[in-house]
């Protein structure tokens, strides 16, 4: 009694009586190639240039290894680019004596990401002259890492403000400090007045290359029309924002309020990791222009001009302008308005910024500092309402439908101007997960709060701004007048943590703080949301007051594509309502790909995984790749090997190698190797085969190894070789649904019933088919083992036994691993 196994891939070959011819393929190199574009060249693990890939064939003909070279043995080798028909081999693809050598990384160049090699083998057998032919392949494949996001932005207030007297109200220096990701600062620049970027002068700032910079008022060269464009330059030329600083001056009393409103302040556009913006990518870059005065819409009183920056084309249409292209080396520009009546003119920016796509990745994590108030009101009385703020700190991981409580530092200052906060309050000496704090004197204007991680107050979370109004002392009455009704949003753009397909990763709760003043008074308002994507709702909508603010709570579920998949940005309108005044505001939200390193284990056996004649082990290796880092400490293995339809652990084998000797294998065996890094397990499979054993075991398939809407259905059998002759022979490989319309008595067919996806032998007896019985029936015991996708489907007992089965697209359901174990008499 001898017992063989069977696992891995159906191959069919041609069985004579001259004999069998099969070929093994064996790499020294992983079948997974990662691509890291994230280095100043383009970078493959493993690299082909530097350690070149070779495989080697190792042909059999019986279970006689045939050595190369060999006289009437032949190996031609094709290449085949995804599902390209084959082709020939090229330059930097070498054959000798059989074994191909490649020299260059052809997967970085091939759309597909998969290239397969094929080895053509033809034997001619001395003697009888015959020949016989077979074949065998192994496919690579290119695993790119996601493109790491390179971003700056500009952090710092942007006006200066000056008094009926034009005197300077406040300090008069801005800072500006440079965030960056993955970028470095190469040089602070300013906009000339020639329309040049150039280098900001020295006078105030001895290095113009770090993190921070500072801006003074009365440096008057960086400023045109009281208007200053800063430039942050950074080492990749595609990556740099710009930050206007405006001098606003109070003009003479008795005056309406002049406002100037953009229906949409900044609009970010989607596009891929070259800046390249796609098909209905310009949808919503547009924004409306508004100029009111004490409440009234003047626009049409009024001269608009637009000045797009660099890189920016669009047109003006009435009040209206739309952006129709942004060159892809640009990633942020702007669309200045100049609006000019009599000697006044005042600006706005249309600020536009471009959002790189990246793959899907691990859990978000959102840190939020919420207060409780955004502003205070100090009374002609000195009194402070409410009397104190409440600063919380929250979280939000993963797939939670609500956030919770994050312990972390707090630093809070207070500013006399409403501008700079150089003035420290109050340090957590300990993480905490609120603050309360109260005012120090009634002289300043506004307090700012500010987030840290847990620990220390060098990882910057969040920031949070609670503006300080007063009540005016009595004086004389005046005449009537409209007041200019102001609206405020203390959150009007949001990012939303994305799946790669653009769903949304974790549901998420947006809240939209707003309030309004007549003046500096505040007054009641109401929000009416406009028209929102699809299974986007309202959770809350509570009205503004004369004492609190008001809070619109937006709902979006997980798995929502914000109206579009194909969409990473977009808003909608608000429409607030106060004092008969109606003023529409738009919340822009844009979508955040989130993308992590691809984590890939592989098995491969650099010397090969045929055991010869007993004399040899076969060493099976691993590679755990995070990204394109080979990682090599912090993973714990185990090995297991499949038997009687499960894997079964391995005690001793728990490194990244494993030595299979003669005795663990039984014609063929599977091997699984499960590794645990950062918490989860990854998991490869590999088979060795043993060229000792007296029994040979193939196991084919009527239909090849795909089934197709052609062939949906048909049979698996095994064959078994005793020194290359068949040893419990088929009856036949007629496989029918019918039975054969001419037939002699002795003739055998398999009779395919698809309704009860059956298979049985037929015999004709002269006259009509039966039932095959006794002695013609398979001498031996064959029972199937199935896997799908690495999981084990039949533990307890086979699946299937017989010499041949059924199968077809439903047992098989996209992919099916099917292992057989015989007890055949010899």
């Amino acid at each position: 009694m001898a017992k063989a196994k069977v696992f891995g891939s159906i191959t069919i070959t041609d069985v004579t009586d001259v004999g069998r011819l099969s070929v093994y393929l064996t790499s020294n190199q992983p079948q997974t190639v990662i691509e890291d574009p994230n280095s100043e060249t383009t970078t493959y693990t493993p690299d082909w240039s530097k350690n070149n890939l070779v495989l080697t064939p190792i042909i059999y003909f019986n279970d006689e290894q045939l050595q190369l070279p060999k006289t009437g043995l032949t190996v031609t080798w094709k290449r085949q680019e995804g599902s390209s028909p084959a082709a020939n081999l090229g330059s930097g693809e070498i054959v000798s004596d059989g074994v191909l050598k490649v020299s260059q990384n052809f997967l970085g160049s091939i759309s597909s990401g998969l290239l397969t090699y094929i080895a053509n083998i033809q034997y001619t057998v001395p003697n009888t002259n015959a020949t016989l032919e077979t074949q065998a392949q192994m496919s690579f494949s290119l695993s790119k890492q996601a493109t790491e996001a390179k971003y700056c932005s500009i952090l710092g207030e942007s006006v200066f403000l000056y008094n009926t007297s034009q005197s300077l109200v406040g300090s008069d220096t801005i800072a500006l400090t440079a965030s960056l990701t993955n970028v470095s600062v190469t040089q602070w620049q300013y906009k000339s007045a020639t329309g040049e970027f150039v280098a900001m002068p020295t006078t105030n700032n001895p290095s113009i290359n770090g993190s921070t910079i500072k801006v003074k008022a009365s440096e008057s060269i960086l400023f045109n029309n009281d208007v200053a464009v800063i430039k942050l330059v950074t080492n990749d030329s595609s990556v740099y924002d710009l930050h206007t600083i405006t001098k606003i001056r109070d003009g003479a009393a008795g005056n309406s309020t002049v406002a100037v409103v953009l229906s949409n302040d900044s609009h970010t556009l989607p596009c891929n990791s070259k800046g390249v913006i796609g098909e209905g990518g310009y949808n919503g870059a547009e924004t409306e222009i508004s100029v009111s005065e004490g409440g009234t819409d003047v626009t049409a009183e009024w001269s608009i001009d637009t000045v797009p920056s660099e890189g920016v084309t669009g047109k003006l249409e009435g009040h209206k302008y739309t952006v129709t292209k942004m060159e892809n080396n640009i990633d942020v520009g702007h669309v200045e308005f100049t609006c000019t009546k009599l000697s006044t003119t005042l600006k706005k920016r249309f600020t536009l910024i471009k959002q790189k796509a990246g793959m899907d990745g691990s859990d978000a994590v959102i840190y939020s500092l919420k207060a409780s108030a955004l502003s205070m009101n100090l009374s002609k009385t000195n009194t402070f309402s409410p009397s104190n703020v409440t600063f919380s700190a929250s979280k939000q991981i993963g797939a939670a439908t609500t956030s919770t409580t994050y312990s972390g530092r707090f630093k809070i200052y207070e500013s006399n101007d409403g501008l700079d906060f150089a003035t420290v309050k109050y340090t957590s000496s300990v993480d905490e997960i609120s603050k309360s704090y109260t005012p120090s004197n009634t002289s300043i204007r506004a307090i700012k709060c500010e987030l840290y991680a847990s620990g220390g107050t060098t990882v910057l979370l969040d920031s949070q701004t609670v503006v300080i109004t007063r009540d005016g002392g009595d004086g004389q009455n005046g005449h009537d007048g409209d007041g200019g009704i102001s609206i405020g949003m203390s959150n009007d753009a949001e990012v939303i943590p994305c799946n790669s397909n653009g769903t949304v990763k974790v549901q998420k709760e947006i809240h939209i703080p707003f309030y309004a003043y007549k003046g500096i008074k505040r007054v009641a308002v109401t929000c009416v949301p406009g028209s929102l994507p699809s299974g986007v709702t309202v959770r809350t909508n509570t009205a503004g007051t004369v004492n609190a603010d008001g809070l619109l709570v937006i709902n979006i579920p997980a798995g929502n594509n914000l109206g579009s998949a194909s969409d990473l940005s977009g808003n909608f309108t608000l429409s607030f309502k106060s004092e008969g005044v109606t003023i529409e505001r738009k919340f822009g939200w844009t979508k955040s790909i989130q993308a992590t390193n691809s984590i890939l284990l592989q098995i491969f056996a650099p010397q090969g995984d045929v055991i010869i004649n007993g004399k040899n082990s076969v060493v099976l290796e691993t590679q755990l790749t995070d990204g394109s880092t080979i990682v090599k400490h912090g993973i714990t293995y185990q090995w297991s090997k499949f038997t009687s339809g499960s894997y079964q652990n391995i005690p001793s084998a728990t490194k990244d190698k494993l030595t299979v000797t003669p005795d663990m294998v039984e014609s063929l065996a599977s091997f699984k190797c499960t590794a645990n890094y950062g918490g989860k397990q990854y998991v490869a499979y590999w088979t060795v085969t043993d060229k000792n054993d007296p029994i040979d075991l193939v196991v084919l398939s009527s239909v090849g190894t795909q089934l197709t809407n052609e062939t949906s259905f048909g049979v698996v059998y095994a064959l078994a070789y005793l020194n290359g002759k068949e040893v419990d022979p088929i009856k036949t490989t007629v496989f029918s649904t019918s039975a054969p319309k001419s037939a002699q008595t002795g003739d055998f067919y398999y009779h395919i019933d698809k309704a009860a996806k059956t298979v049985t032998l037929k015999k004709h007896n002269g006259s009509i088919w039966q039932d095959a019985v006794g002695d013609d029936l398979p001498k031996g015991t064959y029972k199937y083992y199935r896997r799908s996708n690495g999981v084990e489907l039949d533990t307890s007992a086979p699946w299937k036994q017989g010499k041949v089965i059924f199968i077809d697209r439903e047992i098989v359901n996209k992919n099916l691993v099917i292992n057989c174990e015989a007890d055949i008499n010899i």
